[in-house]
């Protein structure tokens, strides 16, 4: 009876680790373009030595930016986020720029540019999105 239990348990581990396995988690590959401003920032900050994806929200009079950094570079993170948050209120005087290297922040900006792009929201609860989001960017 042991046995028995023992493989039944082993089998049902498998088929959970199989089903993790493939679970479709978003891609940060995927860019999707709104405006000229959000792909000029998007751009920007990928131009910078440690950052290895960034993507942008370009809204009314404030700019979203989270950026993916290179694990080594870590313990320059202070300096990074000081630097790109510099680079985007000199490229966008006029607008308030919010900028986050959290994975969070990130995978929502993600998001948000695919509803915006199948135009699945409408500027009410995008403003609320984009609140939602800021307080990550600033926690």
């Amino acid at each position: 009876m042991n046995n028995v239990y023992k493989k039944q348990s082993f089998i049902y581990a498998l088929c959970v680790l199989f089903l993790v396995g493939c679970h479709q988690y978003p891609s940060l590959d995927e860019t999707y373009v709104l405006s000229e401003d959000s792909v000029k920032a998007e751009q920007m900050i990928e131009e910078m030595e440690p950052v290895t994806h960034a993507v942008a929200v370009d809204h009314e009079d404030s700019i979203y930016v989270a950026a993916e950094v290179k694990h080594m570079a870590r313990f320059r993170m202070k300096k990074i986020r000081q630097e790109a948050h510099k680079k985007l209120s000199e490229a966008w005087p006029n607008k308030t720029v919010f900028f986050s290297t959290d994975k969070k922040a990130m995978l929502e900006l993600l998001q948000l540019n695919k509803e915006m792009e199948e135009k699945k929201m409408g500027k009410k609860e995008l403003t609320q999105q984009l609140t939602k989001i800021e307080e990550h960017m600033k926690g």
